[in-house]
């Protein structure tokens, strides 16, 4: 009970920061400012409220889109086409959010934003592999990760190992997707990122469970449940015991 009402206090909380800054940026954004400055605005705006009204996010979203067009603005509209996509993603619209990170995709590339094209690659390996459309999510994953491997950005290198790994545990091939797992979780531990190697022992876990080792599947749980108490991760945890407590019930402990 009290980690609920925990839970609630931190949300509605929250919800008033966020309402604090919506607030501000409506202020802005009626202000006699510069386009530039009413588009990064606009799109703010949609973020924010992505959490509270996707009505909301998709009207201040359209406007970021509407005013970069109407100024030749091309980093606002490749920015607008990205949050449209992200609010669609969110709906469950995955073809309509892939169409739109594509037409960022293209605009990102004739302005030779590498960072901004490795971030869209990023979504699209995701939106892919929520259609199942398993090939082009890997190859758009492999480019993502090929980007940030040369920048040596080691959370982003274990982020998109981590979407490759599920690919590959989705095709079955559970030997390749226990691989990356592992070199996964190496870098959270270099990392000393506990949230992070939480997940990785969790998901370690999960595919020695397809490949029915049940030794080492209770040893990955085991180890996440650790890291979890001892860092009170409680969402994390949730999941976890209950990961733990059916595959106990199964081999009869």
């Amino acid at each position: 009970m009290k980690i609920k009402l925990l839970l609630i206090c931190l949300v509605t909380q929250s919800l008033f920061s966020q309402q604090k800054i919506i607030d501000s940026l409506t202020s802005v954004a009626k202000s006699p400012i510069s386009d530039s400055l009413k588009i990064k605005t606009y799109g703010d705006l949609s973020w924010y409220y992505g959490n509270i009204s996707i009505d909301s996010a998709f009207h201040y979203g359209n406007l970021a889109l509407e005013l970069s067009k109407k100024t030749n603005h091309q980093i606002g509209e490749a920015q607008a086409y990205n949050d449209l996509g992200i609010l669609h993603y969110r709906l469950g619209e995955f073809n309509k959010s892939i169409r739109l990170y594509h037409q960022s995709l293209n605009i990102r590339n004739k302005l030779g934003d590498s960072i901004g094209m490795a971030s869209i690659y990023n979504k699209l390996g995701i939106a892919y592999h929520r259609i199942s459309k398993m090939d082009s999510a890997l190859a758009y994953d492999y480019k993502a990760l090929n980007f940030y491997k040369k920048i040596d950005n080691k959370p982003y290198i274990a982020l998109i190992n981590n979407n490759i790994a599920n690919v590959y545990r989705g095709l079955k091939q559970f030997d390749k997707a226990l691989t990356i797992h592992l070199e996964v979780s190496k870098i959270h531990e270099e990392r000393q990122n506990f949230s992070g190697l939480m997940d990785s022992y969790n998901n370690i876990g999960n595919v020695y469970l397809d490949l029915t080792d049940t030794v080492q599947t209770i040893n990955y749980y085991q180890k996440a449940i650790v890291i979890g108490e001892q860092n009170n991760f409680q969402r994390q945890l949730s999941a976890l015991y209950n990961n733990y407590a059916s595959i106990l019930k199964n081999v009869g402990t």
